[in-house]
């Protein structure tokens, strides 16, 4: 695989004229796995240098930081983030959740949910768990003051959280939740069952645009590229998604089921006026505003391009 995607390497490389490399922050989710990919096997042009964050927390402090030029994020992350100031413009969709983000719950001795008032949930403040928390609660006609929210990282903090019986139910997602579920956890609710509104995203600094054109479209090749070949050979790809995450091949291949991931001739569909993704935008937009987590409505205002497909 590295001998294939060497020349196409050297070729995207030779394309760079800036001499600061392009910052792009990444999070384990599945939808960022052909980047995972693309570093694992080279294929990443020099004038890039993609940044690990093991949480959206973490990833989201760098981003205010003025850290990073590129990075990717949920629908209501880009949405968060711009309302508080930062330039974000979405360039291409990675992957929309069917199932891959889930409610987690404990249940008692005679089997019954302990979601009910008075539970405490972990959820991750500042990303996709506030976007599932507001519709998780809406789906169960729940009042946040019902709940007492423990904030939480997804992944170990949540895993020892529950470990130490200080939670009865958690937001996660794959493939984090897998590890939950074999400690005798249950799926209570999934991103199935709500509405198609929990998108990942590439966004980039929307004032880094002209400045970093050559290096943007460098990345968007490259990810397009390694998305062609995560597909092909499917089951290698998987076998490094499983080893990087500390899961099985068949939870690998699980959380995969989760999420839709649109090629590029989706992608030019959705990133446009009338379109399934600019809808949820609007309809994201809204529930952020209705819910005080934005202080007025995002315009929308250059919110995605489709001059890099």
């Amino acid at each position: 695989m590295a001998a294939m995607m060497a020349p196409t390497a050297m070729v995207l490389s030779s394309c760079s004229h800036d001499a600061s490399p392009l910052k792009v922050g990444v999070s384990p989710r599945i939808g960022s796995e052909p980047f995972y990919l693309a570093r694992d096997t080279a294929l990443i042009p020099e004038g890039i240098q993609l940044l690990h964050f093991a949480s959206q927390t973490e990833k989201n402090a760098a981003i205010i930081a003025g850290d990073l030029d590129a990075m990717t994020l949920t629908l209501d992350e880009v949405l968060q983030l711009r309302g508080v100031g930062i330039p974000l413009t979405v360039v291409t969709v990675l992957s929309v959740s069917a199932g891959a983000d889930m409610l987690i719950v404990k249940r008692d001795k005679t089997g019954k949910s302990l979601l009910k008032p008075g539970a405490r949930l972990g959820y991750e403040p500042n990303s996709i768990g506030v976007l599932m928390l507001m519709m998780t609660l809406k789906e169960l006609g729940l009042q946040k003051h019902q709940l007492t929210l423990v904030p939480l990282a997804v992944g170990e903090p949540q895993k020892q959280a529950w470990l130490n019986d200080e939670v009865d139910a958690v937001i996660t997602y794959q493939p984090f939740s897998s590890e939950l579920v074999r400690m005798g956890c249950q799926a209570y609710l999934t991103s199935r069952d709500l509405p198609r509104n929990i998108y990942d995203v590439l966004a980039v600094r929307t004032d880094h645009i002209d400045k970093k054109r050559q290096q943007i479209q460098q990345l968007i090749d490259t990810y397009y590229h390694a998305l062609e070949h995560f597909v092909v050979y499917q089951d290698d790809s998987l076998y490094r998604m499983a080893t990087r995450q500390k899961v099985t091949f068949a939870e690998a291949q699980a959380a995969l089921q989760g999420i839709v991931i649109p090629g590029k001739e989706l992608n030019e569909k959705w990133l446009s006026s009338e379109s399934e993704f600019n809808e949820a935008a609007k309809q994201v937009n809204r529930l952020l505003f209705q819910e005080s987590v934005l202080s007025r409505p995002d315009e929308l205002d250059d919110f995605w391009r489709n001059q890099f497909l």
